[in-house]
């Protein structure tokens, strides 16, 4: 049975921990004044802190960063309900829940930003990358206080707060395959926000020929985002021909040719079966020349 708080110590809880939200939610704030992108995000509007409702638990989180939360009210409810060593387990669990919430937008963020390797820049580009990434995390912003207060953070406390010997391994599986549901929704959406913003770069500046273009990465992606690839290439002759060579094909080769050239190359340089540290670039490239070919021939 999980074990739940009467109103009168919840409340008594959580006015105590809102000194500790608002000092620290201050703190973050004077700390993040000289950081370009999460100083953009401020000087647009972004100073309230925000309130996710948990649902169930009748109280708030808030968040303490743009990116996540002390927990203070859930952590203070398990250490109130529970063994010092759940309360531990949940705080180390909580900890890492900021951080992959934290990779999942600084990525988005990486992503639009690594557009200037692609395209001639011109004295707008600045701007529109700061409202690009505005729009980014407020569809961010959306979806965690969503997930976090009606999924994420319930799951956490059903699971600690009803944990007994018997149910502990069920009960554990069933609260990591809600995390796993929730983080995929999560990066689904941002993923998708990500793309429909890369295209209003794209539109909107002239991109570098193909050779001019960054060909080295200086950003770790955690989704793939090779249905964008095509978005590097400028649709004329000369780039038709550079993915052409690319597949070792000719200007006359079919469509038909062409698939079989990359089914081959991408065998042959697939990093699964290619160890060589020049593998994952080349297939980068295959992939690059192949979604341009086929765009071109749809």
């Amino acid at each position: 049975m999980t074990k739940t708080l009467s109103s009168e110590l919840l409340a008594e809880i959580t006015n105590y921990n809102q000194r500790l939200y608002e000092q620290s939610w201050s703190e973050y704030l004077n700390k993040i004044k000289d950081k370009q992108t999460l100083s953009n995000l401020m000087t647009s509007g972004f100073t309230t802190q925000q309130t996710i409702e948990v649902k169930n638990y009748f109280y708030c989180e808030y968040l303490t960063t743009y990116t996540g939360s002390a927990f203070y009210n859930t952590l203070a409810y398990i250490k109130t309900s529970c063994e010092a060593k759940t309360y531990d387990t949940v705080k180390i669990a909580l900890t890492g829940l900021n951080l992959q919430l934290q990779d999942i937008i600084s990525n988005g963020f990486m992503i639009l930003e690594a557009t200037e390797n692609n395209i001639v820049v011109t004295p707008e580009y600045n701007d529109l990358i700061a409202k690009l990434e505005i729009e980014l995390y407020q569809e961010f912003l959306t979806i965690i206080k969503k997930e976090l207060g009606t999924k994420i953070i319930p799951s956490i406390l059903t699971t600690y707060l009803s944990l007994t010997a018997i149910n502990e391994e069920l009960e554990l599986k069933k609260h990591q395959l809600q995390l796993d549901k929730s983080f995929k929704i999560i990066n689904a959406k941002v993923q998708a926000k990500t793309e429909s913003l890369l295209e209003v770069i794209y539109q909107q500046f002239a991109l570098k020929s193909y050779h001019q273009q960054s060909q080295t990465s200086n950003r770790k992606v955690q989704f793939a985002d090779f249905s964008n690839d095509h978005l590097l290439f400028k649709i004329d002759f000369n780039d038709q021909a550079i993915a052409l060579e690319t597949l070792g094909l000719q200007t006359d080769a079919t469509f038909s040719d062409i698939k079989r050239a990359y089914k081959q190359l991408a065998a042959k340089y697939h990093p699964d079966n290619n160890k060589s540290p020049n593998a994952e670039l080349e297939m980068k490239r295959l992939n690059i020349a192949y979604n341009l070919l086929k765009q071109i021939s749809e």
